[in-house]
């Protein structure tokens, strides 16, 4: 499918949802799901498939794992270019038959995501279990330059648990790379709060194309559950032999 179409689908995936908030607000106890939302009709979006191999179901089993996986079912999909999708946080991503993540912890310290991509922007939705005071995990961002990116979660500024209350809101700091809000609201069916983030990173070369997504576990007791990774380049408009680019 031509980028027009493509343009076109997201426009009207964008007419049909509601804006994405900027606030770090805490859960509200009773709320009902928050599936906040609105893809930009100027980009294009290539929502990647999480490693096969590594994917486990979040039900039955770890507890709180099975919470954030009754608050993720029944959400919305949409198909766009032939593909199932959520529309969470300004961005799709890949849908499963249930909810599913490659969980990042102890037994499964590291996971690679191909990308194969050009991206301006990288969108990783995510949960997160058990934090310490330190990041939980690095993500190592693999271009066709050569040049690798990490980036680190910092508690308190761009990650927090995901299940129960949330004590405080986010602190980002812009310098770290990473921008981070919450993506979606919602209770397990006992009713606890469960929240999922959205990282957005910027890629300072796009002219490159991404080519491995790594995560890698740094604390042995927290737990990173990754739901979704998303790629965002902005739309290629040809005039008279000429590229022209819309900014984000």
């Amino acid at each position: 499918m031509n980028w027009k179409n493509k343009v076109n689908l997201i426009a009207l995936i964008a007419m049909c949802l509601t804006p994405w908030p900027r606030a770090n607000a805490e859960t509200t106890a009773g709320a009902p799901p928050r599936q906040a939302a609105a893809v930009d009709p100027s980009q294009v979006f290539t929502p990647l498939a999480l490693p096969k191999e590594d994917l486990v179901g979040l039900a039955g089993g770890d507890k709180r794992l099975c919470r954030i996986g009754e608050a993720l079912t029944g959400l919305k999909t949409v198909k766009l270019c032939a593909q199932e999708v959520h529309i969470l946080g300004n961005a799709p991503f890949a849908a499963a038959a249930e909810p599913s993540a490659v969980v990042i912890d102890e037994q499964k310290p590291q996971a690679v995501v191909k990308a194969a991509m050009v991206a301006e922007y990288v969108y990783v939705l995510f949960a997160s279990l058990d934090l310490g005071k330190a990041s939980p995990a690095q993500l190592t961002i693999l271009r066709e330059d050569g040049v690798p990116t990490r980036v680190k979660w910092a508690p308190g500024e761009a990650i927090a648990e995901c299940v129960g209350k949330m004590e405080r809101k986010l602190e980002p700091k812009e310098d770290r790379g990473l921008e981070t809000r919450i993506a979606f609201e919602g209770q397990a069916k006992d009713g606890t709060p469960v929240r999922i983030f959205i990282t957005r990173w910027r890629n300072d070369n796009q002219w490159f194309s991404l080519t491995d997504l790594k995560f890698k576990l740094l604390e042995p007791k927290s737990r990173f559950v990754l739901l979704g990774v998303s790629g965002r380049r902005r739309v290629t408009h040809q005039r008279n032999g000429v590229n022209r680019h819309k900014s984000p």
